[in-house]
């Protein structure tokens, strides 16, 4: 049985440690079981304030299970179907190739649906026909938030905000950086622990790449959450029995297709692991200057997850690991899939 509760007893000066020997400015841990929650914060968020447990990060691609519960309440409600050819919610034109009429939320949520991760540099074009093939692709999480945008005539940040963060007092949490309604937020850090002015940052997308990105932040990764927040995000994901949740969890955790790695599967929004004889869902981050990772064993009843405002996070987050764990996980172990 994992006992990752064991991480509170973790000397705080050795969780220090690890900060300092990576150059890793400030982190934050949620613990979750069905009873309770707790919070582990060491470190600074910008040099010289602390962290604490209602600091928001960005969590990279944490967004994406975030979102895809959103999308599952769509489904649950009759309103999306999981099979049906997305272009008969969009009703635009998104892209010059016929592929695109086979493209469904199944193929996009459990990341089968041909395309890239993200086309930055060149055009948007099918790799392949959407289909029983995992290929991890920020870019179908973009055009699902076009058509929930053209379905609800909202913008997605809404969404999130009147079906998820207000409804789970997740007050420190908003979908880009203009949304977060708090000053007690993180900076990014390189590998060196140095701040990165983001402002600075020389950009090469091309112009079909930024008419694209959505201009109040996407889907695929510009979430910010305190530690505490997404804990509790966590949680209600994977203990509320309220009906529509339950339904969600259900659809989310059954594995959809293979990554191509024996153990490792992807479901309705979140990887699929087979580990220490049981499934465990995960997820990392990666966003310049900040990881993040969560992971949940189904069987323990017990979730973690982990912000980081560093470059070197995923070294911070797999030497925590290695504090509490016999053996990692395949992401941990390998950063990669």
């Amino acid at each position: 049985m994992v006992n990752l509760q064991q991480l509170m007893t973790v000397d705080q000066t050795d969780l220090e440690s690890i900060l300092q020997e990576y150059h890793v400015p400030g982190m934050a841990i949620g613990i979750y079981t069905r009873s309770s929650k707790y919070y582990r914060v060491v470190g600074n968020r910008d040099g010289q304030r602390a962290v604490d447990e209602h600091t928001s990060f960005r969590v990279a691609s944490l967004t994406k299970p975030v979102f895809s519960y959103l999308v599952l309440q769509y489904v649950v409600d009759g309103i999306l179907d999981l099979d049906q050819p997305l272009i008969n919610y969009y009703g635009k034109r998104y892209m010059d190739d016929e592929l695109i009429e086979k493209l469904t939320l199944r193929h996009i949520l459990s990341h089968q649906s041909g395309w890239p991760n993200w086309a930055r540099t060149e055009p948007l074009q099918f790799n392949h026909e959407p289909e029983p093939k995992f290929g991890y692709s920020g870019e179908g999480m973009v055009y699902l938030q076009h058509i929930l945008h053209q379905l609800t005539n909202q913008l997605v940040f809404r969404l999130m905000e009147d079906k998820i963060y207000s409804p789970l007092g997740m007050s420190h949490s908003g979908f880009d950086l203009q949304f977060v309604r708090t000053a007690n937020r993180t900076q990014p850090h390189d590998s060196q622990g140095q701040f990165i002015d983001q402002r600075r940052h020389a950009t090469t997308e091309i112009l079909d790449y930024i008419n694209r990105m959505p201009r109040y932040g996407n889907a695929a990764g510009t979430m910010w959450a305190s530690i505490a927040d997404y804990t509790t995000f966590l949680h209600h994901l994977m203990f509320s029995s309220d009906k529509v949740t339950s339904s969600i969890r259900e659809l989310m955790i059954q594995p959809q297709c293979s990554t191509g790695t024996e153990g490792l599967s992807w479901g309705l929004g979140i990887g699929i692991e087979e580990f220490d004889d049981q499934s465990v869902l995960w997820q990392w981050g990666s966003d310049r200057g900040f990881k993040s990772y969560t992971i949940n064993f189904l069987n323990d009843e017990v979730g973690l997850v982990i912000f980081t405002n560093g470059e070197n996070g995923y070294e911070v987050y797999k030497a925590v690991f290695e504090e509490i764990l016999d053996e990692l996980p395949y992401f941990v172990k390998h950063k990669s899939l």
